[in-house]
């Protein structure tokens, strides 16, 4: 992987120097919150959640710098990211597309989360249990991509899920993982289909057997009139049998508006299911509801603030490890209710087109 990503580097470089204008970008980005709940668990980090992680305080989800360069026949992305009080600064992604002939391009590097966003590009500061079921680490990975008419992009390559330690890597996959996504960009009208499916075969760290790992993921948004925008959006987790143990799998789905009042208002609200009661992907064993609501007031057009409420509840109650996430006078609660105060930015520091 490394000498390939050398290569594209050096094909690049020498590309910039003999042909057309390169589009080149510095940008600065992130979001900052205050968020409370019911949940009787002191100031530690909050359970269930990516983002809003820590209550009764002031904290920071991820602060970006990126930049950019784009020519006709190449194209380059290296970022740094800061992710909350708890974690220092880290590469985000590094990685170069190289267009091999008409609509063709290979691509390789070390990327970002391959189905989310940003907090500060969502609708929802917070989390829901939908979007935090992802694969959140970055990874490297090399890929084909064919830009298609009528905007559809077919991308497909092999991805490296290895996990991470102490920043060593410790490698679980016997064999390297596949992926395919197809964005389709206006299916009908103005609303856009994206779906994303890997599959490979993961090694436990714990024994010696290897389990076949499959994830798919859908999204489906756009406008319904000229103020009201949807999504909708459901992933599903597989695991397959070996040995003695039997294949299980996790599922959640969610469906979220947003109205627009004017260019500096608007409100929106969203409902989600999700199931993983064999704890595949939760660590918990967990299936219910998760709702929010959310107020959005931007002054100017790279800022935002946000006024958030949002309710939890998982179905099964019975389960005595829900006391340690809902605690709650020293008995369980099957539902948390919390409400969250956040600000975001998204600032184009430097721009130029250089020819």
């Amino acid at each position: 992987m490394k000498k390939l990503l050398l290569l594209v580097a050096f094909t690049l470089i020498s590309i910039t120097a003999a042909n057309a204008a390169t589009d080149v970008k510095l940008n600065l980005s992130g979001d900052a919150y205050w968020t409370t709940d019911n949940a009787q668990v002191g100031m530690g980090e909050r359970q269930l959640t990516a983002t809003n992680l820590f209550k009764d305080r002031f904290g920071t989800n991820n602060v970006l710098l990126s930049a950019e360069a784009t020519n006709e026949d190449w194209k380059a992305t290296f970022s740094l990211a800061h992710y909350g009080a708890e974690t220092g600064i880290g590469l985000n992604d590094a990685c170069a597309s190289l267009r091999l002939f008409d609509k063709l391009w290979l691509n390789a590097g070390y990327f970002a989360n391959w189905d989310g966003d940003y907090t500060y590009n969502n609708w929802f500061t917070q989390s829901s249990l939908t979007e935090l079921m992802c694969m959140a680490s970055p990874y490297v990975a090399a890929s084909l991509s064919y830009d298609f008419p009528k905007d559809i992009t077919l991308n497909v390559g092999l991805m490296n899920t290895a996990s991470w330690d102490n920043s060593d890597a410790i490698e679980n996959n016997t064999s390297k993982t596949f992926f395919a996504k197809v964005d389709w960009a206006n299916i009908c009208k103005d609303w856009g289909l994206t779906v994303s499916f890997l599959t490979g075969n993961e090694e436990s760290f714990e024994t010696s057997y290897t389990r076949s790992m499959s994830e798919l993921y859908l999204k489906f948004g756009g406008h319904c009139c000229d103020n009201l925008e949807g999504i909708i959006e459901g992933k599903l987790f597989m695991k397959g049998e070996t040995g003695e143990l039997e294949s299980i799998n996790a599922f959640s789905a969610q469906i979220m508006a947003r109205y627009h009042f004017n260019d500096k208002f608007s409100v929106g609200a969203r409902v989600g299911y999700t199931a993983d009661e064999d704890a595949l992907y939760l660590q918990h064993q967990v299936s219910g509801l998760d709702a929010g609501i959310v107020c959005q007031y931007n002054p100017v057009e790279y800022a935002y603030l946000r006024l958030e409420g949002g309710l939890l509840s998982l179905s099964n109650s019975d389960n005595d490890t829900m006391a340690e996430i809902f605690k709650n006078d020293d008995e369980f609660s099957a539902s948390r209710l919390g409400v969250a105060l956040s600000m975001g930015f998204n600032f184009d520091l430097f721009s130029l087109i250089h020819k």
